[in-house]
Order: C-alpha cells, then sequence, then structure tokens
C-alpha cells in the first residue's frame, strides 16, 4: 500500500494531526496497536487544548460528550491555600480518556483517515524515496509505504541519546471512590513531593504524587512525606 502520510499512534496528538493532514488534502494512514477505548491517565484537559479541537473540527463532538468543565482549582503552594477561579470562563474539561481518545479517532476516520487498528507499525525503514513502515494486522503482514511519517506514540526513537534537563521524577497513581471526595481538582506541594488530584466524570477521583525517582528507588520516602490531602474540602 502506499500513501502520502503514515503517522504510528492514535492518541489525540496522533488523531489530530491525522485529521488535519486529510483536511488539508493528503492521503493519511494511521495505525494504532491498542483497541479502544483504552484506560489512559490525562484526564484534566486546559484550555488552551479548546482551540485546537476548533482548528481539526472536533470540538462539537468532544462538547457533545457532556464531559464537565472545570470552574475552579484548589491550591496549597508554599503555605497559601487558595481557590483559583478562571476569570474568562470554564479553565478547562474534565474528560475519560478512553472516550475522549476514541472521539478523535472516528472524527479523524470521518475526515477521511484510513484507520489500522489493531495493528503495529515494526521498525520502519527510510530510503530515497521516503519510509517502508511493516504492519502486523491480525495475523497479516502489511507493507506501507510512505513519504513522510509521523511518529505520535509518545516514545522518542531518540531516547538513548537525549540528555535530561532537570532531576527524574516518578509519578505514583491511584483511583479512589467513596464519599466526600473533593469535587475539584487539587494541587498541592509535599516537603519532597508534590500532588494533583482530579475528579472523574465516572466518579472516581484520580490521584497523582510526583517524587524524586533516585530518592523513591532508595526508599528514601515515609508515609509522611507522602500524605496527601490532609485536609480534603468536599
Amino acid at each position: 500500500m502506499e500513501t502520502d502520510i503514515c503517522v504510528i499512534g492514535a492518541g489525540p496528538a496522533g488523531s489530530t494531526l491525522a485529521t488535519r493532514l486529510a483536511q488539508l488534502g493528503h492521503e493519511v494512514y494511521l495505525v494504532e496497536r491498542s483497541r479502544f477505548p483504552r484506560p489512559r491517565l490525562g484526564e484534566s484537559l486546559t484550555p488552551g487544548v479548546l482551540p485546537l479541537l476548533d482548528v481539526s473540527g472536533a470540538r462539537g463532538a468532544i462538547e457533545a460528550a457532556g464531559f464537565p468543565a472545570v470552574e475552579a482549582i484548589d491550591v496549597d503552594w508554599e503555605a497559601t491555600r487558595e481557590r483559583r477561579a478562571g476569570d474568562d470562563g470554564p479553565m478547562g474539561l474534565l474528560v475519560d480518556r478512553g472516550r475522549f481518545d476514541a472521539i478523535l479517532l472516528r472524527h479523524a476516520e470521518d475526515a477521511g483517515v484510513h484507520v489500522l487498528q489493531p495493528a503495529s507499525a515494526l521498525d520502519p525503514q527510510e530510503d530515497d524515496r521516503g519510509w517502508t513502515i511493516p504492519v502486523d494486522r491480525r495475523s497479516c503482514r502489511l507493507e506501507l509505504r510512505a513519504r513522510f511519517l509521523v511518529e505520535a506514540r509518545g516514545r522518542s526513537p531518540d531516547r538513548g541519546r537525549l540528555r535530561p534537563s532537570g532531576p527524574g521524577t516518578l509519578a505514583l497513581y491511584a483511583y479512589w471512590r467513596g464519599r466526600n471526595l473533593p469535587r475539584r481538582p487539587r494541587i498541592q506541594a509535599g516537603r519532597d513531593a508534590w500532588y494533583w488530584g482530579v475528579p472523574l466524570p465516572d466518579g472516581h477521583y484520580n490521584t497523582l504524587v510526583f517524587v524524586d525517582k533516585e530518592a523513591f528507588q532508595a526508599d528514601r520516602y515515609t508515609s509522611v512525606d507522602c500524605l496527601l490531602y490532609t485536609s480534603p474540602s468536599p
């Protein structure tokens, strides 16, 4: 098979880029190894995402899904506790990432993108005519020729050669369900860690703690260091 552009990875970045390229008249194949919907972290969208959805024409479909808007965020940072609200309306959306990704992928298909899913792209090779991408799909091996290749899997092929720009951190997360959980996103600084929590559309509350990777591996943290939400506000 031959195409103008092959995009590997159908997350928000891959689906949105594939949509725009197809809207601009290019033939695009989008290769995704997972079935949708799939569980994913990253359910809080900032206001800056909405103009990007406008550009691709997907904003209407996302807003029609009924995801709740973020009206305010509780912040506990450097001995200051405050509730921050947007001056110009909602501060973003709280989404179910599985549904969010699936909506963007359907929008890409509606724009004319050829979707191969589930399918795995294997070791693309470049030559003077473009790229050859072997693809495993349903126990069959396909070969896709593309003039251009977009790597949108979130894993850089040059990862081993990248130099860290700051301390290594590790994110630990959990989903909670019960009574008196916070109703708003919350960000909080600890002595040796920082925390982020967000209420999800299905009633769960997702919490993350970001810690120093080396200190965590050396078991230098205690339960006191990682105490989250000492004064939760429902």
